[in-house]
């Protein structure tokens, strides 16, 4: 038996875990998605030079790790046959099939017209003179999100779970990070003062750290003893706007495609988690000052470009772990 189990190799051992918890495969097929996004997010705004060695370093290393754990589920359907459950072959999640009679989006022609339409839309919106001339992230997000339309209908049938998911992921994170923010003018310096500029000026108070706020987007750290005031600008990729976008658009694909129902307890989790990563972040923010304020600017820096998404990881691994105990494991006991 030792000898059985010795010479066991370690993707059959990790095959056998995620055969004796069921949801398990979709609870990493989730949180890779959300890894290999928001890493994308942040490597891409380090390419400007923003960030240090060591954070780019880790934002990479975050990065194929969410790729290595899709390769490990492609893998393991493979060797182990798993199919999605929940599911009959061929379907569609119960939104999706309501969508559809509208929007046939399971016709082959109308799903590759909708991709080729979004990523025009970009040219179309430089040409008329509508947001950034360059190619941002909004931009990026109409492309991916056109790409998952083109191969949509060409996906194998027994992935159909997945493929929902991952279209609603798509559509979803371009409405909260493209739509919502040009349609509610988001990215003015006002949402950043009342999201996150303001917030943290009365909780700098709170703990006794004197400050002056100079609408929209300074605060000035007063030193105690000399009275100099030290400038702190709060930029818009601060307020956590990425963050809560990936987080709310995962939750909502997850609550339509894989828990299929709206009940109280859904709302429950994703009401808890927005508040929760709101605080969150307003505490990043707050460590973040602290950091500068008794050891200096450069360990400010140093802070702000390593710790913001280490907590952000941190939190999301802690939260869908609830949701998986409390969520996912209850319907399940539920069922029977």
């Amino acid at each position: 038996m030792i000898g059985t189990i010795s010479s066991k190799k370690p993707l059959d051992a990790i095959f056998d875990i995620l055969d004796r918890y069921r949801y398990l495969p979709l609870v990493l097929l989730i949180s890779g998605m959300i890894i290999i996004m928001e890493s994308f997010i942040f490597i891409y705004s380090s390419l400007g030079g923003y960030y240090s060695h060591l954070s780019i370093l880790l934002l990479f290393t975050a990065f194929f790790i969410g790729i290595l754990d899709f390769a490990i589920l492609i893998i393991y359907s493979k060797k182990r046959g798993w199919v999605t459950e929940g599911i009959e072959e061929g379907g569609m999640a119960p939104y999706l099939v309501k969508i559809n009679r509208y929007i046939p989006i399971s016709n082959m022609w109308v799903s590759i017209g909708i991709g080729i339409l979004l990523i025009s839309a970009i040219w179309v919106l430089m040409l008329i003179g509508v947001g950034n001339p360059k190619i941002g992230d909004s931009d990026v997000l109409l492309i991916l999100t056109g790409i998952m339309f083109i191969i949509y209908p060409f996906i194998p049938k027994k992935y159909s779970l997945e493929r929902d998911f991952i279209l609603t992921f798509f559509v979803f994170l371009l409405i909260a990070m493209a739509l919502i923010p040009f349609l509610f003018d988001l990215n003015s310096e006002g949402f950043t003062y009342y999201f996150l500029t303001m917030p943290l000026h009365n909780m700098l108070n709170l703990i006794g750290i004197r400050n002056l706020l100079v609408p929209p987007s300074t605060i000035h750290i007063i030193d105690p003893l000399s009275k100099i005031k030290s400038p702190i600008i709060i930029a818009r990729s601060c307020s956590g706007i990425y963050s809560f976008s990936i987080f709310t658009s995962a939750f909502v694909s997850f609550v339509l495609v894989i828990y299929r129902k709206i009940d109280l307890r859904a709302v429950l989790f994703l009401s808890i988690g927005i508040a929760l990563a709101y605080l969150g972040n307003i505490i990043r923010m707050t460590v973040v000052v602290l950091a500068g304020y008794y050891y200096g600017s450069s360990t400010l820096e140093w802070t702000h470009a390593n710790l913001g998404y280490l907590i952000f990881f941190a939190w999301m691994g802690f939260f869908w772990m609830l949701l998986y105990k409390f969520l996912i494991k209850a319907k399940k006991e539920k069922m029977g």
